[in-house]
């Protein structure tokens, strides 16, 4: 990646440049992955017309996918963040929700699960940079974002179970009761009108 400006004279007249050279693998990518969390939770960062500026770190699932070419050595500057899961339109397919949402200028956060750049339905949130004319955004699988919630529900049913197993026992026994008493006060009332029965 190059970053250049002009070098002008005190008359504003452009006499040179003055270039920047990143290498993106080497210090850019690794501020972001310091955001890396879990099993697929990654930070990245992308130019305005979404292509990947810092390094994925699911490289090799994006050549086995057919996304990234083998003979490509990184994806930074390589891979643009389109959804797979999206048809085409003209030919191209539209970038993720996020990356189309931070290029428009927009910062978000979004718990509803969307396709990122692999198909995966992730939930993160994103940010467009306009003084550095580049977005970032975090994700994580949904998967294993709501993994702990599915947890706690499992737990949730474990508990309730007995409660309601209780419950419906105590309904029970106070339905039999009620029988119980319903009979006995039939057999006293025929008992009343129609006097004892003798053998």
């Amino acid at each position: 990646m190059q970053v250049a400006a002009p070098v002008r004279d005190t008359n504003g007249v452009t006499r040179g440049a003055l270039a920047l050279i990143i290498n993106p693998d080497e210090g850019f990518t690794k501020i972001l992955q310091v955001a890396k969390s879990g099993q697929s939770g990654e930070t990245y960062a992308f130019d305005q017309t979404g292509l990947l500026i810092s390094r994925s770190r699911f490289e090799t699932n994006l050549v086995k996918l057919g996304f990234l070419a083998a003979t490509n050595k990184t994806s930074a500057l390589n891979l643009r963040l389109h959804d797979p899961t999206a048809p085409p339109v003209s030919g191209t397919r539209p970038l993720t929700r996020m990356v189309a949402e931070a290029v428009s200028g927009e910062n978000g956060v979004d718990v509803e699960p969307s396709p990122d750049y692999r198909g995966e339905e992730v939930v993160g949130a994103w940010r467009w940079l306009p003084d550095k004319s580049f977005g970032v955004a975090t994700q994580i699988d949904a998967a294993e974002a709501y993994q702990p919630l599915r947890v706690l529900k499992l737990i949730f049913i474990m508990l309730l179970r007995p409660a309601v197993a209780v419950r419906v026992g105590h309904v029970r026994v106070f339905l039999f009761q009620f029988h119980l008493a319903a009979a006995s006060q039939r057999s006293r009332t025929q008992i009343e009108t129609t006097g004892p029965v003798h053998a």
